[in-house]
């Protein structure tokens, strides 16, 4: 059984609230017997820091699979040292491939300052990275990391110029139509040819993946379609639009959505 996570909001001065959240989380997980669970980056790290996994342990779980953001070695080694017989797997991807194309099954404890692998392409997608020439890169050396096969988008809706800016031919040939998305993520390989994160985002650096933050959002939630220009704390790309998500006001608004009362025409 995989249950899935989406975690928005972390405020710190409200852990407690959360330790109780996640401590019925996991109570939640035994109760269901749920073995595998794929998570938000910010989930994994919110439950390292709080030190749930020393009062309660998600007895059945032998899968932990994140995404989302770069996950920090720290966090990721308490999980680990609970759970060890669990397997725990990193995955990486931008949404304009449709979210994940690579996969990294972690296989030993990652130094605090180390980055842990967002590692080798899935069957259904292919990893090209190229420096600043649009060579491929050899082991060591460090590239853009480009993403083609089956989930690349068509681009960015009513946005042209990005969409040619990043979403272009694959320059090892001319032979026929063969579409990358070009992320703007520097990876390199590393000796056991799996693709490193540099940048330490895990997100691509292309408009859609900035948001306004301050000390209380970690994460962005609420993507919108035709909000007016005016809307504090918005975002405009093209005919998209991104909004941090801001606490209890926030709350309220969702179940406002949730009983019929859309009058942001909401699209996530």
């Amino acid at each position: 059984c995989i249950i899935t996570l989406k975690i928005w909001h972390t405020c710190n001065h409200k852990l407690t609230r959360f330790q109780t959240i996640f401590s019925n989380t996991i109570t939640r997980l035994n109760e269901r017997k749920i073995t595998a669970i794929l998570w938000a980056t910010s989930a994994i790290v919110l439950i390292g820091n709080s030190d749930i996994l020393s009062v309660a342990l998600p007895e059945y779980l032998r899968l932990v699979t994140f995404a989302g953001e770069a996950m920090p070695a720290k966090q990721l080694k308490v999980w680990m040292n609970k759970l060890p017989d669990a397997k725990f797997v990193n995955l990486y991807g931008p949404t304009e491939i449709t979210v994940d194309c690579t996969y990294y099954e972690v296989d030993r404890e990652f130094e605090d300052d180390e980055f842990i692998p967002i590692g080798k392409a899935f069957h259904n997608k292919g990893i090209l990275v190229f420096n600043d020439d649009n060579k491929l890169v050899s082991i060591g050396e460090t590239g853009e990391l480009c993403v083609r096969g089956t989930g690349v988008a068509l681009g960015y809706y009513n946005n042209q110029e990005k969409t040619r800016e990043v979403f272009v031919q694959n320059p090892l040939h001319n032979l026929y139509e063969d579409k990358i998305y070009r992320t703007g993520d520097i990876v390199k390989y590393n000796n056991h040819m799996y693709v490193a994160l540099q940048s330490g985002t895990g997100h691509s650096p292309s408009d859609a993946s900035y948001w306004k933050q301050n000390d209380a959002v970690n994460s962005v939630g609420l993507i919108f379609y035709n909000v007016p220009k005016t809307t504090t704390n918005t975002l405009e790309y093209g005919k998209l639009y991104i909004r941090p998500y801001s606490g209890l006001r926030s709350y309220q608004w969702l179940r406002e959505i949730s009983t019929g009362n859309n009058p942001h025409n909401i699209i996530v």
